[in-house]
């Protein structure tokens, strides 16, 4: 059986060569000179050939130490490539964020977020789910999500939730371009409306919902969904009349389809806020991009 180097002994002449000086790759390795001139002799021995020419003016090789650096190198190299592969994959599996987020933050900021965020976290895996914070918090609960943002609601429990506060957004009436009740001024004019509202156990639209039926705004049965999009196609194919952050008419896909129904009434203001477990605390992933999220969230024009 041929006996081979040892990657030690390839790291050994690849120094050497590449400081002209035993005594500095010695340094450069941090080995006593005759520990690395050992490592050198033996490397000779096994290959059964003299690899370096040692003269006044410094280190040569010769032919067979030409041939043999190259292909060090080589292999040093070959390896070093293989090493960062294995390194950068088990980074990747054990950086990762789960996240839910309000459909508002899709619409708007999260494109700029996630660029922004992974211009210097490439590794990180993002895990992103897109729903109402009522149907979030019990991810939170069960550790599936890390932190959540949505519209905040008083009966979030705060001794088992650390909220933060950040961004108001105002929300409209929308139908669909030549709604027959497009030119209504007051919000007791859509006392017959029919509506497709967005369906949620707490937040923004729960209260909302509350004030509409209070003021008996709303005298047909609404329908609810808990898809946005699904809200959307509908109302631009039908007469039914939806609330929605100005936000989602900001797009020119979007102008073409819908109207806002101008009303002299201020609907409520929504609060968004990031929500997450006391009990658990935030990684270093999760908190370099909430900063991200803060950031956009401040920037934006809600």
């Amino acid at each position: 059986m041929v006996t081979l180097p040892k990657i030690q002994q390839l790291k050994v002449i690849s120094e050497v060569i590449k400081y002209g000086s035993i005594n500095t790759a010695a340094k450069k390795m941090h080995l006593s000179q005759p520990s690395l001139t050992y490592s050198l002799k033996t490397l000779e021995q096994i290959l059964g050939v003299p690899l370096l020419i040692r003269s006044n003016d410094g280190i040569q090789l010769t032919k067979e130490g030409k041939i043999f650096s190259k292909k060090a190198n080589i292999i040093l190299e070959e390896l070093e490539n293989a090493v960062t592969e294995i390194l950068e994959s088990t980074i990747s599996n054990n950086l990762k964020i789960s996240f839910g987020l309000s459909p508002i933050i899709v619409i708007t900021i999260l494109d700029s977020i996630l660029k922004s965020y992974k211009k210097t976290n490439p590794l990180v895996k993002i895990n992103i789910k897109e729903a109402q914070l009522s149907s979030l918090l019990p991810r939170l609960r069960d550790h599936t999500l890390d932190f959540a943002i949505g519209s905040l609601d008083e009966d979030i429990p705060s001794c088992e939730f650390i909220i933060e506060p950040l961004f108001s957004a105002p929300f409209i009436i929308i139908g669909r371009i030549n709604h027959p009740l497009a030119q209504c001024n007051s919000i007791t004019s859509l006392k017959n409306a029919e509506w497709l509202l967005p369906e949620t156990e707490m937040g923004y639209y729960h209260t909302l919902k509350e004030i509409f039926f209070e003021k008996k705004i709303i005298k047909k049965t609404p329908i609810y969904s808990d898809s946005i999009n699904c809200i959307m196609n509908i109302i631009s194919k039908s007469d039914y009349l939806s609330v929605l952050s100005r936000a989602r008419l900001t797009t020119d896909e979007h102008k073409d389809k819908y109207c806002i129904i101008n009303i002299e009434e201020d609907l409520p203001i929504s609060n968004y806020g990031l929500v997450r477990l006391k009990k658990i605390p935030l990684s270093i992933e999760s908190k370099k991009i909430i900063e991200h999220i803060k950031y956009f969230s401040k920037n934006y024009k809600w």
